[in-house]
């Protein structure tokens, strides 16, 4: 089912403003109580359609329907300015902290509309729900940003997430990397200067083909994520890519932590990822094999979402009986 949220009191600048939001349901008696609900966030462009890829006949590509047949509650946004959420006129607006204050107040709306029962008649009431924020590489920035500053979570899965790609720095914007501080300050400036405009399309070429298709050879799978593209956030998709940009938020992270990152991923060393995250009372690693950066085409998919939701149920929910 999907939803369209007004988010227009959490934004803070002119116009309406709507996310836009996907959501899974399990089948009649499988939510379980508490009831687990993810919230999951897209990388780069990407929209919330990465989330469902639509491959013809076979429906193993989609994380949120196998999620949720396997008894969770799955929320996929799309960010302002992507996909089918709206697009604010001054895109050069939408920080990191804007975008993760507005996918906060939707999910909250959300919440208090499952814990009430008004979200799908045939769906109880659910007044104990386990909280789990996922993001995909840039979404597991805003991820980590979100929870920082609104604790909207009650554990992390964060998928081909580390806070940097310096390789695909100018000089200039290398400057910035560890000064988080110099980065807020100046990323505006330094995201008009690498982009002619707030909501930039990548164009085809080897390194973007490498960055999201990787070795990948399922032709169907490739063709599914290229439906799910969408345009750049420019400050949110800059910020990612310099090194300890919210290195704050990331150890102010104090819940338990799942990171999902595949061995030809675009994070370097993977098992370097869970020293970025020095307060977390539990960190579990799970590196997915055969896999590049967008893990939902590769056929190591399945053991990722498996491997998510046994540690959901095993490490998060467990916390807070």
């Amino acid at each position: 089912m999907r939803r369209r949220i007004d988010v227009t009191p959490a934004v803070g600048i002119s116009g309406e403003h709507i996310v836009a939001a996907d959501i899974f349901l399990p089948p009649p008696g499988r939510c379980g109580s508490p009831a687990i609900v993810l919230c999951c966030l897209p990388g780069g462009a990407l929209s919330k359609a990465y989330y469902d890829l639509a491959v013809d006949v076979e429906p193993t590509f989609s994380c949120g329907s196998y999620l949720a047949g396997l008894g969770l509650i799955v929320v996929a946004l799309d960010h302002l300015g992507v996909g089918e959420s709206s697009r604010p006129r001054d895109g050069f607006a939408l920080t990191p902290d804007l975008v993760a204050r507005a996918n906060a107040h939707a999910f909250t709306v959300l919440l208090d509309e499952l814990r009430s029962g008004a979200v799908y008649e045939a769906l109880p009431a659910l007044p104990h729900i386990v909280r789990v924020g996922v993001g995909h590489s840039m979404g597991g920035l805003l991820t980590v940003v979100q929870q920082a500053n609104y604790r909207s979570y009650d554990g992390l899965a964060l998928l081909g997430f580390s806070n940097g790609f310096p390789g695909f720095l100018s000089e200039h914007e290398a400057r910035f990397n560890s000064d988080p501080v110099g980065t807020r300050a100046n990323i505006e400036s330094l995201a008009r200067q690498r982009f002619d405009e707030p909501y930039p399309v990548l164009t085809p070429n080897p390194v973007a083909d490498m960055v999201y298709f990787g070795d990948c050879q399922d032709g169907r799978a490739i063709d599914a994520l290229k439906a799910a593209g969408t345009n750049l956030i420019a400050l949110p998709a800059l910020t990612a890519m310099i090194a300890g940009s919210v290195g704050p938020e990331q150890q102010a992270i104090d819940v338990p932590l799942f990171l999902g990152i595949a061995d030809q991923d675009i994070c370097g060393p993977p098992h370097k990822v869970p020293a970025e995250f020095p307060s977390s009372p539990d960190v579990t690693l799970f590196v997915i094999p055969a896999a590049g950066h967008c893990h939902h085409i590769f056929p190591a998919r399945i053991a990722l979402w498996e491997r998510l939701a046994a540690w959901v149920r095993a490490v998060v929910a467990a916390r807070l009986r």
